[in-house]
């Protein structure tokens, strides 16, 4: 069931999720969270009909979790200290930033996904290792990463 969201909905989502990441504040970590959570359900319902622009947009959002940028010594320190002064005046608690962490990281997994399944070099891939995994004609079992390993190896 697609959600109705309009462009600038979507946006505004992914505005508050990117602050919550690059710019805690008093509420925008919570604020993220929410937006982190709605931004997900949005692309689970919706990915295959999202504009190109849109998916880019998600997709940057969901490599920025993954991979933040870096910051210098001095910028760095000074995030730092803001986030320990929220949570010293208790502003913010660190299970909000635990929250925060575990809704940005399901965005994350889920956005990129999503963006594996819609590549068909990438289905094409994975069917060609789970085939090539049948036809060993293996009768002892396997252990769970032994199996992954099978069929990420390229």
């Amino acid at each position: 069931m697609a959600m109705v969201v309009t462009h600038n909905q979507l946006l505004d989502a992914v505005t508050r999720a990117e602050r919550g990441i690059k710019k805690p504040r008093k509420n925008g970590v919570l604020d993220a969270v929410e937006a982190f959570a709605f931004l997900e359900a949005y692309a689970m319902a919706n990915w295959e009909e999202l504009s190109d622009q849109e998916k880019d947009l998600i997709k940057a959002l969901a490599y920025l979790v993954v991979e933040p940028p870096k910051h210098s010594g001095v910028k760095l320190l000074l995030v730092r200290i803001k986030i320990a002064w929220l949570l010293l005046l208790g502003r913010v608690t660190p299970d909000d930033f635990a929250r925060l962490h575990a809704a940005a990281s399901s965005f994350s997994d889920t956005v990129l996904s999503l963006v594996e399944q819609s590549s068909q070099e990438y289905r094409d891939m994975v069917s060609a290792h789970i085939q090539a995994a049948l036809e060993a004609n293996r009768s002892e079992l396997v252990s769970l990463e032994e199996l992954r390993g099978q069929l990420l190896a390229d």
